[in-house]
């Protein structure tokens, strides 16, 4: 079976099968910095939908394809395609614009500020702008304001982070963090998630859990998930697909079990012992 653009649409453990449609295309995108290559023609697609699992040593150009996705870093080369609109021509501002979110590997919230004053920042209208013009009794403001909290503390809910809603957000658990971070980030309604390495600082015990909470949050939220992650077992039982990135190139795309028996991905990657 093969999507509309011809590729094969791969089966995977995800709950749902994905839809036939590409949403995010990425194609032979080449980064350079000065002498250093980054990224050297990747290429893959993400159906709509989907969970996709991007993997790689450190140093295989992980992080820089999701700068260049999100237009934090412009490519030297290629294509970036999001639901038909080239992406790589556009500033970060309008490719969130388009519902685009991320998440990054270094957590990045605001100290001094409660969990709900940092998933705020998130929405349109849960900023400085907001706060003032509810100050300054602008009703409509006012109304877009309130909706906005509860958005967040719905999302909190969701996420089980309601009981911390009001708690100093960098002075939590750093797995509480990260989960505070994709709160953030679905508050501005995306159709695709960006998230780095979301497992950093869960216990063995609690990846399966997480795993689960992304499930849901897909379903709940009509999400296409693209992930970074080292977690093989989160990884292998979560995404629809698998792209393996060496050296700045593609080196396997696939569903997790067919990535797994890659002899190239074991040499490179997951060690003769896989």
């Amino acid at each position: 079976m093969t999507d509309e653009r011809g590729g094969a649409l791969r089966g995977g453990a995800g709950d749902r099968a994905p839809s036939r449609r590409v949403l995010l295309s990425v194609d032979r995108v080449a980064v350079r910095f000065g002498g250093i290559t980054a990224l050297a023609g990747v290429s893959f697609g993400v159906a709509d939908g989907e969970i996709c699992g991007v993997i790689g040593p450190n140093g295989a150009g992980k992080t820089t394809l999701f700068d260049a996705i999100s237009g934090l870093t412009r490519i030297d080369g290629g294509a970036i395609m999001f639901d038909g609109v080239r992406l790589d021509a556009l500033p970060a501002h309008r490719i969130a614009g388009l519902g685009l979110a991320r998440t990054f590997q270094n957590v990045g919230l605001y100290a001094g500020m409660s969990v709900l004053e940092n998933v705020l920042l998130g929405s349109r209208w849960g900023g400085m702008g907001a706060a003032l013009g509810a100050a300054l009794h602008l009703p409509r403001i006012a109304q877009r304001e309130a909706a906005s909290r509860d958005a967040a503390r719905a999302l909190l809910d969701d996420l089980e982070l309601g009981a911390v809603a009001d708690h100093e957000a960098t002075q939590l658990p750093y797995g509480t963090m990260k989960r505070v971070e994709i709160a953030r980030a679905l508050m501005s309604r995306p159709r695709l998630l960006l998230l780095d390495e979301p497992a950093g600082g869960l216990a063995p015990g609690e990846v399966e859990a997480f795993a689960a909470l992304l499930r849901r949050l897909r379903a709940a939220h009509g999400l296409t998930i693209l992930l970074v992650e080292h977690h093989m077992k989160l990884v292998t039982s979560l995404c629809d697909h698998v792209v393996v990135l060496h050296l700045g190139a593609t080196l396997a795309d696939g569903a997790p079990d067919q990535v797994r028996r890659d002899a190239a991905v074991v040499e490179a990657y997951l060690g003769a012992a896989a």
